[in-house]
């Protein structure tokens, strides 16, 4: 594309959640969209087997080996407390090349990013929420103003989960749903618990109800429904999970769209309203492209980087917020030394609130997963017995376990991102830790979490609540928050209440890092109806 050449309406950097949700409203609006980014996708043999059940591959499959450990055996080394996805041999190809195309060093910080076609939503739980008022206090727009976008974005991708329960209003209840997945045995006794017991319960501080997934309980559109194969963790054949990467083939069938991958942004040079944005193609021959309206989408810290580049804003330190995660497996003594289940959905099945002394202005949010379709090494390595004997306690509690993720606001995380000079060292380091006290907070939302499962049957394993390393819950955002129009220091990069970059025109960005703070709710899905939101307004703009 030669420099004279305008280009497209709008260039997109990013097929993830935030990017194709950018794109849509962009296209409707009758706009020219280019979209660009390295686009990696999976080998192959690495796609789950068309129809074939964990339980089929357990029994079955002579190979299985090579899917679940690795022809490398990669799946066995040790990374600290990470999420066994992080893990999984086929999926490999989602965090490959990240932190060498960013230059990325980490002190105390598990970073995750990805370079693949539909970014991490290969490979994320699926948890889809809206975030409420309070979730959105420090934020300069309401709840009422992502409701439409947050109604589009269900209709869209599909959610399924429950309107009439107690985290129903906490989840958003007024999205479109699908009908609940169906319970694990385990989960389904515990809900059972609960409704029994609620009215012993306090439930001011703790409530329990169906998990809120972006997973398919009836076909939508190619998308087949949940076929229960417990296949969840190492690849849905069925499409039943969303990834961004699926909106791909639809958003290519469109006429004004435009899809570049195989291509590494670099920069984005220009200004206002006069944009190049630089690439590198894989033998390195620099690629360009020209727009007056770009949108950042590359997930935040990818993200974050070209626009501190961008904004020439070197070698200063920007707030990064995370997620501290904790994760309690829990027992259910009725189900001790039982089978496991042939079929089964291994993602969320329940979802909790909880709040404590330490939390009276806030909340603790957790999911209950099944341990069914979870790999023994993700345990094994935590029992604190010899290999044998942790291999035969695990599949003793194996059926009888759920694991309780439970996740803290992003207050309570004290990490830091900074990006140097292209011309010196050129790389980007992020420092983690946790804010003073957070260790009072873990302990006594520990204490809270088995107490109120204690009640309703379910015994946390003594000694087994885990802490998280920051930024192993792959929960980013905070560095470029939106701010009031018109407000915010000049010397701190922000952007709009429509995500515009401030001092840029044109330049906006639709991901995490343009949420002032992250709650404790997975965002992703607030993200996504931010986007369509923001590109919404730029429609507008442009049309105007």
């Amino acid at each position: 594309m030669s420099d004279t050449d305008p280009g497209p309406d709008v260039i997109i950097i990013g097929s993830g959640p935030a990017g194709v949700s950018a794109a849509w409203p962009l296209l409707e609006a009758g706009l020219a969209v280019l979209m660009v980014d390295q686009g990696r996708t999976a080998k192959p043999d690495a796609i789950a087997a068309e129809g074939g059940s964990l339980h089929d591959l357990r029994t079955g499959d002579g190979g299985q080996w090579k899917r679940f450990l690795g022809e490398d055996f990669s799946a066995l080394v040790p990374r600290g407390l990470v999420s066994p996805k992080l893990k999984v041999p086929g999926q490999q190809y989602v965090f490959d090349g990240f932190h060498t195309a960013y230059g990325l060093r980490t002190d105390n910080f598990h970073a995750v990013g990805s370079l693949a076609r539909g970014g991490l939503s290969n490979v994320w739980g699926a948890g889809a929420y809206v975030y409420d008022d309070d979730d959105l206090a420090d934020f300069p727009i309401a709840r009422s103003d992502l409701a439409a976008s947050a109604a589009v974005v269900a209709r869209r991708i599909g959610l399924s989960g429950s309107r009439d329960d107690d985290m129903a209003a906490f989840y958003g209840d007024d999205m479109p749903l699908q009908p609940a997945l169906e319970l694990d045995a385990r989960a389904e006794k515990l809900l059972q618990a609960y409704a029994r017991r609620k009215p012993a319960l306090n439930t001011d501080q703790f409530q329990l109800g169906r998990a809120r997934n972006a997973v398919l309980s009836q076909p939508l559109g190619a998308r087949g429904a949940c076929g229960y194969d417990d296949m969840c963790l190492w690849g849905c054949s069925r499409g039943a999970i969303y990834n961004a990467a699926q909106e791909l083939v639809e958003l290519k069938k469109q006429p004004h769209f435009t899809y570049r991958s195989g291509l590494l942004v670099r920069s984005i040079e220009g200004g206002a309203n006069s944009y190049a944005v630089v690439c590198a193609a894989a033998d390195q021959r620099p690629v360009r492209f020209r727009s007056k309206t770009v949108v950042l989408a590359a997930g935040t810290i990818g993200s974050t980087v070209l626009a501190l580049r961008h904004l020439r804003h070197f070698d200063r330190d920007i707030p990064l917020y995370s997620n501290p995660t904790l994760a309690v497996p829990l027992v259910l003594p009725g189900f001790l030394g039982g089978v496991l289940p042939r079929k089964n959905f291994s993602l969320g099945q329940l979802g909790f609130r909880l709040r404590t002394a330490e939390l009276t202005d806030a909340y603790a949010h957790g999911v209950l997963f099944a341990a069914s379709g979870l790999p023994a090494s993700a345990f094994i390595g935590q029992i604190p017995l010899s290999r044998p004997a942790a291999i035969r306690l695990f599949r003793a509690l194996q059926p009888a376990l759920l694991i309780a993720n439970c996740f803290l606001p992003g207050r309570f995380s004290r990490n830091f991102l900074k990006v140097s000079d292209p011309a010196a060292t050129g790389g980007v380091a992020i420092s983690g830790g946790y804010q003073p006290g957070l260790d009072k907070v873990i302990k006594s939302t520990t204490r809270a979490m088995t107490r109120h499962f204690r009640k309703l049957g379910a015994y946390a394993v003594p000694g087994g609540a885990r802490a998280s390393e920051p930024g192993a819950d792959i929960h980013y955002a905070g560095t470029l928050p939106m701010r009031a129009d018109g407000t915010g220091s000049s010397a701190a990069p922000h952007t709009s209440s429509l995500g515009e970059l401030a001092g840029s025109p044109g330049l906006y960005v639709v991901d995490g890092a343009v949420l002032n703070q992250v709650a404790a709710k997975n965002p992703t899905f607030s993200i996504m109806a931010n986007a369509d939101r923001i590109a919404r307004q730029i429609a507008r703009r442009l049309k105007a």
